[in-house]
């Protein structure tokens, strides 16, 4: 996987997901490393009384919502 993958775009992004296996694999590690965003949600989860663990959870269970809606074509764009 191309460890380098940087999206210039969301809509680079949503491209990616919907490409081939090696797209969708490099944005999906994309996403899941990330730390900016990572750290946001968790501290997020944190801040709200969650622990941890809650945090790491809701950011692994939105990006697989996140890459099931643009399959699925139910991804907005809106928020």
């Amino acid at each position: 996987m191309n460890q380098s993958y940087n999206p210039q775009s969301d809509a680079d992004l949503i491209k990616a997901i919907c490409g081939s296996p090696h797209e969708r694999d490099a944005a999906l590690c994309y996403l899941f490393n990330e730390d900016n965003w990572f750290n946001r949600v968790r501290n997020y989860v944190v801040g709200q009384g969650g622990t941890v663990e809650d945090g790491e959870d809701v950011f692994q269970e939105t990006v697989i919502l996140f890459d099931r809606n643009i399959r699925q074509g139910r991804f907005k764009g809106e928020s």
